[in-house]
């Protein structure tokens, strides 16, 4: 099991090549962090705190975002193929132009986001979110 990495670890890896891929984030506060262009492929981010987080072009497949309070969140041009969106606060988030084939999107809160010319194919649990 990767070992869980603090804000300011995330913040190296951002700043150095920005790939996070496979490590555990889960619970930090990420807030108004930027990520576009980063790698979070198989990234654990179950229960971040996600406000306002700059998603935009990243790699997020096979992401684990369960329970994660993402409000406003802009997830544009991301890959989220596979990747697990249960339970969380997605209010205003903007997944335009994404690929969220395969993403599950059980129980949650998709409340005035934005799903315009986004890739919905084989896509679970979207009719009861």
């Amino acid at each position: 099991k990767e070992e869980k990495l603090t804000k300011l670890q995330v913040m190296t890896f951002l700043n150095a090549n920005r790939n996070l891929s496979s490590m555990d984030l889960s619970g930090l506060d990420l807030r108004d962090m930027d990520f576009r262009g980063a790698s979070l492929h198989g990234a654990r981010l179950s229960k971040i705190e996600g406000s306002r987080f700059s998603g935009s072009d990243t790699s997020l497949r096979g992401a684990y975002l369960r329970g994660a309070s993402a409000a406003e969140v802009d997830f544009s041009e991301a890959d989220l193929t596979g990747a697990d969106l249960s339970d969380a606060d997605l209010t205003r988030a903007n997944f335009s132009g994404a690929i969220l084939d395969g993403a599950d999107f059980r129980r949650a809160t998709l409340t005035d986001a934005q799903l315009q010319g986004a890739r919905l194919h084989r896509v679970r649990n979207l009719e009861n979110a």
